[in-house]
């Protein structure tokens, strides 16, 4: 059995108790697969050297990016978009706080879902900001979003491989 394992996982390192409990864990699997050499790095001076790890990028179907879209913007518009959990992490607070100082025209799609949505919200009521933010959800129709964006922006406290980055480019 293979475990992913994805760079911000660290979390539990500061539990001193848990370290025995996650090292025996970790020998129970027979491939620990890590998506970027820095996740394989956090783990190696976490754990030890360990032949059962091995480096998979993550990727992305290129194929789905190929499709013809039908628009759905306002030439007059910019669009800022940033797809990510509403989780204290990825830090849509900061992107929300900075629109006012862009022009009226640059609107801002926050495509995802999480525990911090309501958070989002008021925060985006509060700076009158209703009118030039949008909350898409949970999408399955990335690729033709993310084709009427002008900037992709992944704004994180921290990321251990930010995949929607690279959707973005």
């Amino acid at each position: 059995v293979g475990y992913p394992y994805h760079e911000g996982q660290e979390y539990r390192r500061d539990w001193w108790w848990y370290k025995p409990i996650d090292k025996w864990m970790y020998t129970r699997y027979n491939k620990i697969i890590c998506i970027s050499d820095q996740a394989l790095t956090s783990l190696v001076n976490f754990h030890g050297k360990n032949d059962n790890n091995i480096v998979i990028y993550n990727g992305i179907n290129l194929n789905k990016y190929l499709k013809p879209i039908k628009d759905i913007t306002n030439k007059k518009e910019f669009i800022i978009t940033m797809i990510a959990g509403f989780r204290y992490q990825k830090d849509q607070d900061t992107l929300i706080r900075a629109l006012p100082l862009l022009p009226a025209n640059y609107k801002l799609w926050l495509i995802g879902d999480g525990e911090r949505r309501h958070e989002l919200e008021n925060l985006v009521s509060s700076l009158s900001l209703g009118n030039r933010v949008e909350f898409w959800g949970i999408r399955n129709d990335i690729p033709q979003l993310l084709k009427q964006t002008d900037i992709v922006v992944l704004s994180s406290h921290w990321e251990g491989f930010g995949l929607a980055a690279v959707e973005g480019m």
